[in-house]
Formats: C-alpha cells, sequence, structure tokens
C-alpha cells in the first residue's frame, strides 16, 4: 500500500526542491510538510508501482482533494493512476459525496479507465 505523492521528505530535501525561502520556518510543526504535494511524485512512484512484482494499493491519487476542484483533474488523475498500474493492482479513493456522488463518479472512471483487454 502507498501514497503516490511522498510524505517522507525532510527538510533539507524541501529546501533542495524548492528553495529555502518557500520552506516553512525552523521549527516549524512537522505536519506543516505533511500537505506538500509535489506534481512529480505520482511519476516516480507509479514507476516504483509497475517495477515491484507484489500487488499494490495506491492511494491519494487525488492529492487529498487537491486535484479535485475541476472534473477534468478528477478524471486525469484516474486515467493516470490505471494507465500506470499494474493489472493487480488497485486504487483506493477517498470520498466526501456531499455535493455530488462520488460514489458512482468515481466507479465510472474505474469502469473507464481501469478496465484493460486481455
Amino acid at each position: 500500500m502507498t501514497s503516490v505523492y511522498d510524505f517522507g521528505r525532510m527538510r533539507p530535501e524541501y529546501e533542495q526542491l524548492f528553495g529555502a525561502d518557500l520552506v516553512p520556518v525552523e521549527g516549524a510543526v512537522k505536519s506543516e510538510f505533511a500537505d506538500v504535494f509535489v506534481s512529480g511524485d505520482p511519476a516516480r512512484m507509479y514507476k516504483m508501482i509497475r517495477q515491484t512484482k507484489k500487488p499494490c494499493l495506491a492511494f491519494k491519487i487525488l492529492a487529498a482533494g487537491r486535484r479535485c476542484e475541476e472534473v477534468k483533474h478528477v478524471e486525469e488523475a484516474f486515467q493516470e493512476a490505471f494507465a500506470n498500474l499494474k493489472s493487480t493492482d488497485a486504487v483506493i479513493v477517498g470520498m466526501y459525496p456531499r455535493y455530488t456522488d462520488q460514489v458512482k463518479e468515481n466507479a465510472e472512471y474505474v469502469r473507464q479507465f481501469g478496465s484493460r483487454s486481455a
């Protein structure tokens, strides 16, 4: 089971990626780093997932809701996930169906992008 975003970065790696001025100030609570979603992370993680022979469960494909502002971004996230996972892998997606029927919408994305011809 793995997040497609890397939450294990330490301060020096964030500084290397974004510069010291864009990283939370010294002494900041570690949780401030937990909400950083780097757009290049999924490609690197999908590569690792494809390299393992074991089945994988990928989560956070929607970046904790950050890729949900537009329907096209949600669709792109599902398409990206299923295009990069092995046939033995699966996706775990959190849902908040208060404003739309996310269960139905996500099931449609799985049917659309998750189906594979043998």
